[in-house]
């Protein structure tokens, strides 16, 4: 599991919920860099982890861990593997990415074994309680550039396509509520104004500003992580779904 004040910890807890009393084969599709996959990983060793991205480069972080892990380099939309081939497939912050995001649910689909859990993590930017979805009534969307967030989907939205490709929802939990997304809308608006939609890394600005602007980091981190604990079942900026393949 990540740290709990890992940006991302809510990912692996809802994760490993889903995951941890299944055995055989779990992909993670735009596996990335694997900080997720590796912690899963870790913390369920009966299950067999394969990690899936159209960029091999950011697999090779799984260097340390290849005889836990199986790496495939593939596209979302495309997958390089067999029909029902596994007992699971996760899927984190990527939908919102990708050209055609109804193709990629139903590759999960296909390469999914039936009564196969399916665990998506997806922000949803279009629905109108969070600060994305009111900005985007105005047609902006501020994440586009900077981070390449295509599609701002609603909930229902979501929802649907699970419908269409077979699955049933089991379980929701929501994440990012309010002091996240104040902070985000923050920083993304600073990104369009000022740098021109460029992404700025933040982490590694932070290291040149002072010991006061850490901490405040850090209590901002504390913050959202007590936040989200507390309202998981109030729908935030971030969907953690868990459906099963009909």
């Amino acid at each position: 599991m990540l740290p709990k004040w890992h940006s991302r910890y809510f990912h692996t807890k809802y994760a490993f919920s889903a995951l941890n009393k299944l055995k055989g084969k779990v992909v993670d599709i735009g596996a990335g860099q694997g900080g997720i996959t590796r912690a899963l990983a870790l913390s369920l060793p009966d299950l067999k982890f394969y990690a899936c991205d159209n960029d091999y480069k950011k697999l090779e972080v799984f260097a340390g861990l290849r005889e836990r892990i199986v790496l495939r380099r593939g596209d979302a939309c495309n997958l390089p593997y067999k029909s029902r081939y596994f007992d699971a497939v996760v899927m984190f912050d990527v939908l919102e990415h990708l050209e055609d995001p109804p193709k990629a649910i139903s590759e999960v689909s296909r390469v999914l074994k039936k009564q196969g859990v399916f665990h998506l993590v997806v922000p949803c930017e279009g629905d109108i309680w969070t600060i994305d979805g009111v900005i985007n009534k105005l047609g902006i969307n501020l994440k586009k550039d900077p981070i390449g967030h295509i599609n701002q989907f609603t909930f229902r939205q979501v929802s649907n396509e699970f419908d269409t490709h077979g699955f049933k929802i089991k379980d929701v939990k929501y994440s990012y509520h309010f002091i996240y997304q104040v902070v985000s809308f923050l920083y993304f608006l600073t990104v369009t104004l000022f740098k021109k939609g460029k992404y700025m890394n933040l982490e590694s600005n932070i290291k040149l500003v002072s010991n006061s602007i850490k901490v405040i980091s850090k209590i901002v981190g504390c913050l959202v992580y007590c936040e989200d604990g507390l309202l998981s079942e109030i729908p935030g900026q971030t969907a953690h779904i868990s459906a099963i393949k009909k």
